[in-house]
C-alpha cells in the first residue's frame, strides 16, 4: 500500500529533551494514543502503520501545537513524564490530512542525534520528516517506494540503538 500522509500517525516531542528521553517519550505518546483511540488506533495500524517522528522547541511549544490541533478537531494524545514534573513531553496526532498539514515544516526529532552521526541530507521525506515502516516483528524496513519516506535500512543500522 503506498503511504500519504493521511494514513501516517504523527508523534511530537520536545527537542530540548535528551535523545533517549525524545525516543522514550515518543514510544509512551504512541501507547497513550492505542489506549484513547482505538478503533483510529486500530484502523491505522492494518492500513499504514506509518509513523512520523518530529519535535518542537519545548514544552510551550508543544502545548500550542496541541492546543492547535484540538481547535481543528483533531484527535490527540498526550504523555506528561512522572520523572519531569509530569511536564508535557508528547504528543499524538491522528492520521488525517488535518495533522499532516499542522505538522508541516515541524523538525524532525531526534534530528540532532541525526545529523551527529553523518546523516544528514539521508532523510528521502527532507528535515520536516523521519518516518519508520514498522512491522509486525519491530523491524524498520524502508517502504515499498523510498520516495514515499520510509527510512532506508542502511541508516537504520545507524541509528537504531538510539531507539532500541
Amino acid at each position: 500500500m503506498t503511504t500519504n500522509s493521511s494514513n501516517k500517525l504523527y508523534l511530537v516531542t520536545r527537542a530540548n529533551l535528551k535523545p533517549g528521553q525524545q525516543a522514550s517519550q515518543l514510544a509512551h505518546v504512541s501507547r497513550e494514543f492505542q489506549e484513547e483511540w482505538p478503533d483510529i488506533e486500530r484502523s491505522w495500524y492494518k492500513e499504514s502503520n506509518t509513523i512520523v517522528l518530529l519535535s518542537v522547541a519545548n514544552e510551550h511549544s508543544l502545548r500550542e501545537l496541541v492546543s492547535k490541533a484540538n481547535e481543528l478537531g483533531i484527535k490527540t494524545a498526550t504523555f506528561r513524564e512522572p520523572d519531569l514534573k509530569n511536564a508535557l513531553t508528547a504528543i499524538a496526532l491522528e492520521p488525517c490530512e488535518k495533522s499532516a498539514s499542522l505538522c508541516r515544516g515541524i523538525t524532525t526529532a531526534l534530528r540532532n542525534t541525526y545529523e551527529a552521526h553523518g546523516l544528514a541530507g539521508a532523510n528521502p521525506n527532507g528535515p520536516g520528516s523521519l518516518v519508520l515502516k514498522a512491522t509486525a516483528s519491530n523491524a524498520v524496513i524502508p517502504g515499498e517506494n523510498p520516495g514515499q519516506g520510509a527510512l532506508p535500512l542502511r541508516i537504520w543500522e545507524r541509528v537504531k540503538g538510539f531507539f532500541c
